[in-house]
């Protein structure tokens, strides 16, 4: 190898360690902002129904799957963030509660409780009505109440 293609290899391996460290770093920041994230145990997401037709008029499958779509939702809220990462009641520095309140078949009430998990101290509690909703709009809701008083709300 001449002294000008050994020259140009070196080059192309130093750009190539470049590229790779500045990788390296990028993931190290990604990971140490997640370290920094608040570990958070995340409850399901319970329906209280307290319509007057409840007993009878219940849909119970269809509220278990709206249920299922709130919680899958409230979730990807918080995991996107980046500021809260979800983890086990074990190890949570704060936990989230939350309910879906049917008060007539078309308005609703979707609220959470947000506390510090080492001493019970209530950090927020906000809700939200939804009007003229059916049940695939809690989802909607629950997961416009988490971004919007949650994770986007300066603590």
């Amino acid at each position: 190898m001449d002294g000008r293609a050994w020259v140009h290899s070196i080059g192309a391996r130093a750009a190539v360690a470049t590229v790779t460290l500045a990788q390296l770093a990028s993931m190290a920041l990604a990971g140490g902002a997640q370290t920094d994230a608040i570990q958070l145990a995340v409850s399901d997401f319970e329906l209280q129904d307290g319509s007057a037709g409840a007993a009878i008029a219940g849909d119970a499958q269809a509220d278990n799957e709206s249920m299922k779509a709130v919680n899958a939702a409230v979730r990807q809220e918080i995991e996107k963030s980046g500021r809260y990462r979800i983890v086990d009641n074990a190890r949570a520095e704060q936990s989230l509660a939350g309910v879906v309140r049917r008060i007539t078949r078309t308005e609703y009430v979707v609220g959470f409780q947000l506390r510090d998990a080492r001493t019970g101290a209530l950090l927020a509690s906000r809700q939200t009505d939804l009007r003229m909703g059916a049940n695939y709009s809690w989802s909607r809701g629950a997961a416009a109440l988490i971004r919007n008083e949650l994770v986007e709300t300066p603590r």
